[in-house]
C-alpha cells in the first residue's frame, strides 16, 4: 500500500517534532515497514526524512543548551517553591544524563555508539 501525501506529511512533521520513528508512524497512521520501504525507493522522501531528523536533533541541542544555561542538573523529580501569593508552584527537574545519551545516539546511530553511551551512563549512576 502506498502512502498518501497527507500521511507522508504527518509522519515527517511528527518525526521532526519527536525524533522517534515509532511515535511518528503512530501519529501518521502507518507502519515502520512502509516508511522505511518508501525511504529506500523515494529520494525526495528520504531527503525530507533526513531534514526532519536534523530538526529533531536541533530541538535536542536547544534543550541541552537551555538546561545548561539554567543549570537544571538534578534528578527527575519535581520541587515545590513558594510564590508571592502563597500558592506553591511545581518546577520539574530533568534527567540530563538521559538527555545527553539520547543526543549522542541521534548524532551517531551506530551499534558501537549505543554501547558507548550505555557504558558512559553506567559511570554516571
Amino acid at each position: 500500500m502506498k502512502l498518501t501525501q497527507t500521511c507522508k506529511e504527518r509522519f515527517l512533521e511528527a518525526l521532526a517534532e519527536t525524533g522517534s520513528v515509532s511515535t511518528a508512524v503512530a501519529i501518521a497512521g502507518t507502519s515502520r515497514t512502509r516508511v522505511y520501504d518508501l525511504r529506500k525507493t523515494d529520494p525526495a522522501f528520504a531527503s525530507a526524512w533526513q531534514d526532519a531528523e536534523e530538526i529533531a536533533t536541533d530541538r535536542l541541542e536547544d534543550e541541552a543548551k537551555r538546561r545548561a544555561e539554567y543549570q537544571n542538573r538534578s534528578s527527575a523529580q519535581a520541587r515545590w517553591y513558594p510564590t508571592d501569593n502563597g500558592q506553591p508552584i511545581m518546577v520539574p527537574c530533568y534527567s540530563d544524563t538521559l538527555l545527553l545519551a539520547r543526543h549522542h545516539t541521534v548524532r551517531d546511530r551506530s551499534a558501537s555508539n549505543y554501547l558507548n553511551c550505555a557504558r558512559w551512563m553506567m559511570r554516571l549512576v
